[in-house]
């Protein structure tokens, strides 16, 4: 048995946190057998035999089995493969508790060729189902391997900030991991017609399309919520040609409620760009798409040519930078620059040559399903054998120039596994209120919103009437609804972006039959302006917060019984009464005047 003094320190290999040779082969090997059993059944998944490099059909590759690493391209991977391994740091009695038992497929063991194709087979039968169009759902970065989290697990307020944060290496405060997760179950295998690998340029084209489309909508997204938008999406917009038909009211309207609205504008954008310039195919190289994509980053680029392409490209996001820093006990700043070129080396020399596409999705569903952020299920990792934060008495202070990134003080030094990756605390948002106007018509039942600015936070989406000032949206009810507005408190509401805690009080205004229709949006200092029924809101491009404040108009006002509702009816009526004096006040201005240009007084233009 093997004590705590045989561990060699990190910093005595030759590169610290670098692999083993023969670890490579036995990460890649574990880790492929384990997502061949464990995968899910995601509707952008489409996996025949494995695929070369080139998007031939090949047998079951063998190279993972070997006791040799195959050759590495490039020297940035290159350097981070010890080229004589030290034997691996691991108690003999932790070893053999995470191996698994010979009989699991997820076992290094060389497999016949015979149960290889048997093997492969059964992958063929998995099938795909573009033909749902399910209502709205949530939101999950999950690239075509992401985790997810039931519907209970799901955040109580949708991010709708504009910032596209999905290269973020950030866990979840909560625990939860970016991309919550489901039950485990094995994939259904279906007995209709085998889906294939993409062989041919147009099929590669297509599931590069497919591919792009679930990565961009897993970003800051659970899969739980992205599953009913991509089969939606999808069935409305199959190919990338018939997305760049579609004008930003159908994305907007068809991305409401995920969050992160830019995504869809962006999609929508380089879709446009590819049908002009590239005839409706992705370029092929992560390289490329990189850089001649708008929209497309590197964890995006890396996982539709690996996936779709079959590229040896790596990708680091969430789920991926929680594995490596447990598996290399990285105790960097994860958003230090050092730290994040780390995580893509290593990342790089662990991806399979024969299987790059498996293998980066098998990483991060091994980052959503078992390598959680709070509670890892190290008892059934596959390759917790090669998992230094797993180790028990191994020394896992580092001071390399990675991991010295790390600058606060006050933290303790990393003694398990769940103190990796390192969590920078985080700055509090802001905190903002604004007064939110429900103008609902009788007769019709509809309620007017108003559109928001073509760029910036939640750009173009549409939204009830509001103003950080109370006194502005009443004077802002009286022009719609006239000298009888009366402003009724409904509640109030609050709502998270990654940056702002935003808490709306929501007001409602009874509006006769017939109102509203001769007022232009000029007269409300907005974009444009339009009357939707209840059921036309939910279907519309109108963002998660404002949804919010609509569920209010079916609640009571809160308190208990008479005695609120009269104490909510006063204050109703003192605020309407002070809109109605400073409306009948020649020198108050109309509510136009708080947004259009200043006009000079006849003194400034003497001056």
């Amino acid at each position: 048995m093997s004590s705590a003094d045989d561990l060699t320190d990190i910093e005595d290999t030759p590169v610290p946190h670098a692999f083993a040779t023969r670890e490579l082969a036995a990460i890649r090997s574990q880790l492929l057998g384990w997502f061949d059993v464990h995968r899910r059944d995601l509707p952008w998944r489409r996996y025949g035999p494995s695929t070369s490099v080139s998007g031939g059909v090949d047998a079951e590759p063998e190279a993972s089995t070997s006791t040799e690493a195959p050759a590495v391209a490039t020297a940035a991977v290159s350097e981070l493969v010890l080229p004589s391994p030290k034997p691996l740091r691991v108690e003999p009695e932790a070893s053999a508790a995470a191996s698994p038992p010979a009989a699991d497929p997820s076992s290094p063991v060389k497999r016949p060729r015979r149960a290889a194709a048997v093997q492969a087979s059964k992958r063929a039968r998995l099938t795909v189902d573009y033909g749902s169009d399910d209502d709205d759902g949530a939101d999950r970065p999950a690239s075509a391997a992401e985790s997810s989290a039931s519907e209970a697990e799901l955040p109580s307020s949708s991010d709708d900030d504009d910032d596209d944060a999905g290269s973020s290496f950030e866990d979840s405060d909560a625990g939860t991991d970016p991309r919550p997760r489901l039950k485990r179950k094995s994939p259904a295998v279906s007995s209709a017609a085998p889906a294939t690998t993409a062989t041919g340029p147009a099929d590669r084209g297509q599931r590069a399309y497919e591919v792009w489309v679930s990565e961009i909508m897993c970003q800051q997204t659970q899969v739980a919520t992205v599953i009913p938008y991509y089969e939606k999406w999808m069935a409305r917009w199959p190919t990338v040609h018939a997305l760049a038909e579609a004008d930003i009211e159908e994305v907007n309207q068809a991305w409401a409620g995920l969050g992160y609205y830019s995504r869809g504008r962006r999609l929508l954008e380089s879709a446009r760009l590819l049908v002009e310039k590239y005839g409706g195919a992705l370029p092929e190289t992560a390289e490329r798409l990189e850089k001649e994509i708008g929209g497309i980053g590197k964890y995006t680029a890396g996982a539709i040519a690996s996936i779709a392409y079959g590229q040896r490209a790596p990708l680091v996001d969430g789920n991926v930078v929680r594995v490596l820093s447990r598996l290399r006990a990285l105790g960097g700043d994860p958003k230090a620059k050092k730290s994040i070129d780390l995580h893509w080396k290593l990342a790089a020399a662990l991806v399979d040559p024969s299987r790059p596409g498996p293998f980066n999705e098998a990483l991060m569903e091994l980052g959503a399903l078992v390598c959680t952020p709070t509670s890892p299920s190290c008892d059934t990792c596959p390759i917790r054998a090669s998992c230094w934060a797993a180790t028990p008495g191994r020394d896992l202070s580092c001071t390399c120039d990675a991991c010295s990134t790390w600058s606060e003080a006050a933290t303790d030094p990393p003694t398990t596994a769940t103190d990796f990756p390192r969590k920078p605390k985080k700055k509090a948002p802001r905190e903002e209120t604004i007064h939110v106007c429900l103008l609902h018509r009788a007769g019709d039942g509809k309620l007017l919103v108003s559109q928001r600015p073509a760029t910036g936070l939640l750009a173009g989406m549409w939204e009830f009437p509001n103003r950080a000032d109370m006194d502005t949206v009443a004077a802002l009810a009286t022009v719609v609804a006239g000298d009888s507005a009366e402003l009724e408190p409904l509640g109030s509401v609050v709502h998270l972006f990654s940056h702002i805690r935003q808490t709306m009080q929501v007001y409602r205004v009874r509006c006769p039959e017939g109102t509203g229709d001769d007022v232009s949006a000029a007269e409300l200092g907005e974009r444009a302006v339009r009357w939707l029924t209840v059921d036309e809101l939910h279907e519309d491009a109108v963002s998660t917060g404002m949804k919010k404040a609509l569920a209010l108009l079916d609640k009571r006002p809160k308190g208990k019984g008479a005695a609120a509702k009269a104490a909510a009816s006063t204050k109703a009526k003192r605020v309407t009464a002070a809109a109605k004096q400073k409306a009948a006040d020649p020198k108050q201005r109309s509510i136009s005047a708080f947004f259009g240009k200043k006009e000079k007084s006849d003194d400034d233009k003497k001056g």
